[in-house]
């Protein structure tokens, strides 16, 4: 949550803003636009006829999927020029008949790797081979909908956008029949897939609702990549969350724009799926390495945590002296900085709700990366027993409850109880690699300040 503070000035720019009215190109006027975009206060509609597909080279890393690959190309616009990068197959020959299988019109470059060297330096392989001012990343088994391109080149007609990514939907099958995953994971990858971060748009960078996208698919500038080296072929996993969190830090914009659709098929196996979650937690330790408190197990309020301290401790009285001081805290806090102030009840419903907010953080950290720690202490202890479990499912039940899938309550907490007990032992495993255990470590939630000279917007913690 966010209060914006305007000058009489922006907010008359505001209201332009909102009535769809085109701003002009004072200083002034832009650094508030710009101030608004990267708060998350506003979003860009931009000409979507301003970046032609011609601009744009599609790459594809594959090793043996030849199948998914079939399905990947098929999806495309025959128009578009692909470099499809094979990343050590092996089976070459099947993977070239494959693409021979498949009318274009438009060129289709096909790069080797005489070995598998990863997908960071297939996608870099990829890039530095093409020519044009925008390269788009597609991973093979991903299959772009109709239209998904539009929306993407419209986001990058603002030239400082580095990158921009569409929304990843998981899909109701593999492309391979004979790895089709079991009816129950299809459900749960439908409501849970790491890839779908929702149907909402925003800016992406460390701390926004919106901290990172994949590179299963994502449309990227040129001349970003460029001024960021690309992906960083020394990491295994994580290659398209540190390439996303390095262009923000060289001042690059990117956003996330969900009106673009792609589907990515769920993982064939349990096996195969419990061992992707796994490596999505290995990833964190070098991440921490690299971008320091971006990869953090708990971004939370002390105020908040001490209150859920304080419940599981069976220190109710304390637990409400605490949510009724930080009330009180807010109200103050608010009172301050708008004008006219919010009434006592919305300040007091902000502040509840930040705190159950609190509260489904701190449990989602217990049972997903601190689950190790928490699993000793119930050992030891009866009271602590009883936590775990209430943390460990009420989330989950709650969940189901609110979403209503189509799998029984049971089959849904096992598999939510699978998918963090997978991820956490991969962070786990990643920390004990790096001997880097930052990324296991909570962070004080803090207030980030946006300031155009006409603006100050100030998250609330």
């Amino acid at each position: 949550m966010r209060i914006m503070r305007l000058s009489a000035k922006g907010a008359f720019v505001l209201d332009r803003l909102v009535a769809g009215t085109v701003i002009g190109d004072e200083p002034a006027t832009q650094r508030l636009a710009r101030g608004l975009l990267d708060a998350g206060i506003v979003h860009p509609r931009l000409d979507p006829y301003l970046i032609k597909p011609a601009e744009v080279t599609v790459v594809i890393p594959v090793r043996d999927r030849t199948r998914g690959l079939e399905d990947t190309l098929g999806a495309l616009s025959p128009d578009l020029r692909v470099i499809v990068v094979d990343d050590g197959s092996v089976d070459r020959d099947d993977l070239i008949n494959a693409i021979r299988r498949l009318p274009r019109r438009a060129a289709t470059t096909v790069l080797h790797h005489d070995r598998h060297m990863g997908a960071a330096t297939a996608r870099n392989t990829g890039w530095r081979a093409t020519r044009t001012a925008f390269v788009a990343f597609v991973d093979a088994d991903c299959k772009p909908e109709p239209g998904w391109l539009a929306p993407l080149l419209a986001q990058l007609g603002d030239p400082a956008v580095g990158a921009v990514a569409p929304r990843v939907l998981s899909g109701d099958r593999a492309a391979d029949p004979k790895r089709c995953p079991p009816p129950s994971m299809v459900v749960y990858e439908t409501y849970c897939s790491p890839l779908d971060l929702g149907p909402r748009e925003g800016p992406v960078r460390p701390g926004s609702w919106v901290p990172y996208v994949p590179t299963a698919a994502m449309v990227a500038r040129r001349a970003a990549l460029e001024d960021v080296g690309g992906f960083d072929e020394t990491l295994r996993y994580g290659e398209d969350v540190d390439l996303v969190w390095r262009l923000d830090r060289a001042g690059w914009r990117v956003r996330y724009e969900p009106a673009s659709i792609v589907v990515h098929p769920p993982r064939p196996s349990l096996v195969a799926w419990l061992r992707q979650r796994a490596r999505y937690g290995y990833s964190a330790a070098p991440l921490a390495r690299r971008h320091g408190g971006a990869v953090t197990a708990l971004d939370v309020s002390p105020w908040s945590a001490a209150i859920w301290v304080a419940l599981a401790a069976g220190q109710g009285e304390i637990a409400v002296a605490l949510a009724a001081g930080t009330t009180f805290a807010l109200d103050m806090r608010t009172r301050s900085q708008v004008q006219p102030p919010l009434p006592s009840r919305e300040v007091a419903r902000l502040a509840l709700r930040g705190h159950l907010l609190c509260g489904e953080s701190v449990a989602r950290a217990v049972t997903k990366v601190w689950w190790p720690v928490a699993v000793l202490a119930a050992a030891g202890f009866a009271r602590a027993r009883r936590v775990l479990l209430v943390v460990a499912l009420a989330p989950h039940l709650a969940e189901w409850i609110r979403r209503r899938p189509t799998v029984g309550v049971a089959q849904w907490c096992a598999m939510r109880l699978a998918d963090d007990i997978a991820y956490g032992a991969g962070v786990w495993v990643g920390c004990a690699k790096e001997n880097s255990f930052t990324s296991l470590l909570p962070r004080r939630t803090r207030a980030r300040r946006v300031n155009s000279g006409q603006t100050t917007a100030t998250s609330l913690d």
